[in-house]
């Protein structure tokens, strides 16, 4: 006889496939006809943009594009010329759960960047880009919750509970960002742009109803020769914006892991010599919502009057704990080639973040460019490894880490430049559960009552691992004849004590 039990079905968006990894790329460019030939290659920078991303059938896949700007001096000459490449990012995974209905969430960043020349008029470009991939399919989590209808018999049911978080909402967002940006007055006015890096940071995220409202900033550095003499300049813009994404659903009380991403960088320099900039950023922002929920469910079961047998669910889920988020600072001194007058700009690139030991780590890769007392420009740099503590705790695994270089600041010091840079990481921190419900009951109600010869009181010292529900199951009684037989309350431990246990009737 199969016992009626009650089922719950909760919506979530399952993550059926999840990748991470580093893209490496290289490609050859040719110095135009109208440029001069190389001489040192002074700096290369890099903004990565997402061009489209797909899940298929067993397949998850992406499409980027690193905008790449070398800037190098010409044999002989100070005026500095930049030779700008667009290298192609592809990368695809095997992902056997995933089909076309699955939403795939894509998190890029530029790792390294670096040219050599092949020849005065040839480049060799590589770049380093890190992917993250996740596909989600909207599905449910089904759980027995309870025993609806026992049939009249006294079946004797352990209740528990399962703590979890599931991702409950999936959703994205393409905006614009456009602005005009004015030299400071500091600074002379731009005859060329050389060079563009951008940063994407995130300030705020928070929900009214369904709707999910971040807010975030632009950051801009942009390098360029000045009108009218040969100096290399650099100049840091930026821009806030504020957006809604429109939820599935209401957002009180969820976690959002949100990500942006670029999808294009457009600067145009408006007019000669012009001291104003427009700039045109395309961004795509990516929310994930998780909710904490607690559902009931059966544990075990026994009967006392006919056999009852269990079959049961194995389910793996993941709770999430707290959000983490650490600052480290990175001070450094670095060595120059010839004493240096005034810094023209920092940069810092920071690895994929690992876990080791409890320490989030990153390698970050330093590159600063100095005037010389000279005039000359001059370039310094070095690669670090930066780790955060996280606070140790049993079981806990760290997700979602990321890293952000928040400043990179240098100043000219006796033997070179001092350095100092403020990284920001953060990670999620979650613990792995396994449950297995029971989701059937059967109860043979031919057979003869297995507890009947049982004596009416078994007297039995409790040892430590001993539990009231596991005695009640073994000798035929049930958990409430033997804490009232013995006085006992629920959170007592047992342990030690010589406990008196009732046949059940």
């Amino acid at each position: 006889m199969e016992l009626a039990m009650r089922k719950l079905n909760i919506g979530c968006f399952h993550k059926v496939w999840e990748d991470n990894f580093v893209r490496e790329e290289t490609t050859e460019a040719v110095v135009s006809d109208v440029l001069p030939d190389i001489g040192t290659i002074v700096d290369v920078s890099g903004v990565v943009c997402l061009r489209s991303k797909e899940a298929k059938q067993g397949e998850c896949g992406l499409a980027a594009t690193v905008h790449a700007a070398v800037i190098y001096q010409p044999e002989g000459e100070r005026r500095m010329r930049k030779l700008e490449v667009a290298l192609p990012i592809t990368a695809s995974a095997e992902a056997g759960a995933v089909d076309e209905s699955c939403s795939l969430v894509v998190r890029l960043k530029l790792c390294s960047i670096d040219a050599k020349a092949v020849n005065p008029r040839k480049v060799l470009l590589r770049a380093e880009v890190y992917v993250e991939m996740a596909a989600f399919r909207e599905g449910q989590i089904g759980i027995v919750g309870a025993l609806e209808d026992a049939g009249g018999f006294q079946v004797n049911v352990k209740e528990g509970t399962a703590e979890f978080t599931a991702a409950v909402t999936v959703r994205e967002k393409t905006f614009v960002l456009s602005d005009e940006y004015n030299l400071p007055a500091s600074r002379p006015p731009m005859s060329e742009l050389l060079a563009k890096r951008a940063e994407l940071s995130l300030e705020d995220v928070k929900s009214v109803g369904n709707k999910l409202i971040f807010k975030g900033a632009a950051l801009l550095t942009l390098l360029y020769v000045a009108a009218g003499e040969a100096e290399l300049q650099s100049v840091d813009f930026s821009t806030g914006f504020s957006q809604i994404i429109e939820m599935e659903r209401p957002m009180d009380g969820l976690h959002v892991n949100l990500s942006m991403a670029l999808t294009g960088i457009y600067l145009d320099q408006m007019g000669p010599e012009s001291r104003q900039i427009s700039v045109e950023l395309h961004i795509v922002a990516q929310a994930v919502g998780e909710e904490d929920i607690r559902l009931p469910f059966v544990e075990d079961a026994y009967c006392n009057e006919h056999p009852l047998s269990l079959s049961r669910d194995s389910l793996e889920l993941r709770r999430s704990e707290r959000p983490l988020s650490l600052r480290e600072t990175l001070r450094e001194q670095l060595e120059t080639q010839s004493p240096a007058r005034e810094l023209i700009c920092a940069w810092a690139l920071p690895s994929p973040v690992s876990v080791e030991d409890g320490n989030l780590r990153a390698d970050v890769i330093v590159r600063a460019l100095y005037r010389a007392e000279d005039g000359a420009v001059g370039a310094a740099g070095g690669r670090y490894t930066v780790k955060a503590q996280a606070p140790a705790e049993g079981g806990i695994k760290f997700t979602n880490c990321a890293v952000t270089c928040t400043e990179t600041y240098a100043a000219p010091s006796s033997g070179g430049l001092e350095l100092r840079v403020l990284l920001d990481f953060t990670a999620s921190a979650v613990r792995d559960l396994r449950i297995d419900p029971v989701s059937a009951m059967n109860l043979d109600t031919e057979a003869q009552p297995s507890m009947q010869n049982r004596p009416s009181v078994t007297v039995l010292p409790a040892r430590q691992q001993h539990s009231v529900w596991a005695l009640a199951k073994k000798y035929g009684s049930t958990p409430d004849l033997i804490r009232a037989a013995n006085e006992i309350g629920e959170a007592d431990n047992i342990g030690g004590k010589l406990l008196l246990i009732p046949r059940a009737r």
